[in-house]
């Protein structure tokens, strides 16, 4: 039996505990990108002091660059994951359809952005993370 119009909420997330409107959700990574990004600045700045000293070997400039390149990909994974929910919301009027594309392409986006997400966390320092990092939830101390 095929729904034939939107969800309460109007979203197709409405009834998954997920309190995210559309709107929403292109900001939630960029914004956390604004903390790796200060984290990219914060060794830009050490290595251009480094350089002002006189120090030829100056390993900060390559990790900002990892940093700079990891947050490149994650907004460009990100950006695919917004287009996959985009169409998944647009499809209501077929829910068989619907499931089938997040089950398929929303799951492979989401994990897309998950390993760049996994990958950046161990390259941010713990001030420049906005958000609990695995070893703090599994052990906490």
């Amino acid at each position: 039996m095929a729904a034939s119009r939107k969800p309460p909420g109007g979203s197709a997330f409405a009834n998954s505990g997920v309190s995210v409107t559309p709107t929403q959700r292109p900001e939630g990574i960029r914004t956390s990108t604004c903390s790796f990004a200060s984290h990219a600045g914060s060794l830009s700045s050490t290595a251009a002091q480094a350089k002002a000293a006189g120090i030829t070997v100056i390993p900060q400039i390559g990790i900002a660059n990892k940093v700079g390149t990891k947050i490149e990909e994650l907004l460009k994974r990100h950006d695919n994951l917004v287009g996959v929910i985009a169409k998944a919301e647009s499809m209501h009027d077929d829910p068989g359809a619907q499931a089938k594309l997040l089950t398929s392409k929303g799951a492979a986006a989401m994990e897309a952005v998950r390993e760049k997400c996994d990958e950046l966390e161990l390259m941010v320092s713990d001030s420049d993370w906005p958000l609990p990092k695995y070893r703090e939830m599994l052990f906490p101390v």
